[in-house]
């Protein structure tokens, strides 16, 4: 009987019964962006993907620093072969987010970010933005967030100088993730 005890007593303690402040959420993202050019509109729909240029695949990870403040590396590739040719971008992002509810509950939160693109001619560019969202968290570990997001590009081909040109891009995208103590 003590050892039924036990092996109860060590199966519950083993069971997550609510998601820890420091858990880390690791998942993929896709959405809509506009893009706004001197005048000429661009719109993509990346599945998965978060319409950044081409829809990349966009994988994230959330590392709470504290029980709000959160470290969001984003990571994206994407080759195209076509005629004989092979071009790549890749895309390394990160954002720092404030959730007002913290890592624990579903939570609205605010967002300043930036990433970098490069691709196989040795073109690099990058953003600057913040975004505004909303992360649910749903049983058993799930994770899912609703994000509207600005970024100004600045754009500079091999060597060159970065400047900043007429590129907006406005975002709408949603996640889906899964948590990890």
């Amino acid at each position: 009987m003590n050892g039924r005890k036990l092996l109860l007593a060590l199966v519950m303690a083993a069971t997550p019964t609510a998601v820890s402040a420091q858990s880390t959420e690791v998942g993929m993202a896709s959405g809509l962006s506009v893009f706004t050019a001197e005048g000429d509109d661009l719109t993509i729909f990346g599945l998965p993907g978060d319409g950044l240029f081409l829809p990349t695949a966009n994988v994230y990870a959330t590392f709470f620093a504290t029980p709000q403040l959160a470290i969001e590396p984003h990571l994206g590739v994407v080759v195209v072969n076509g005629s004989g040719d092979t071009e790549w971008v890749g895309r390394l992002g990160t954002q720092l987010g404030y959730y007002f509810s913290g890592g624990e509950d579903s939570s609205p939160y605010v967002a300043a970010n930036g990433a970098w693109i490069r691709d196989g001619d040795e073109d690099n560019s990058f953003s600057l933005g913040a975004a505004v969202g909303y992360r649910v968290l749903l049983p058993p570990g799930l994770a899912v967030r609703f994000e509207a997001g600005y970024a100004r590009w600045f754009i500079g081909g091999g060597d060159e100088f970065f400047d900043p040109v007429d590129l907006n891009q406005f975002r709408l995208g949603i996640g889906i993730g899964g948590l990890v103590n």
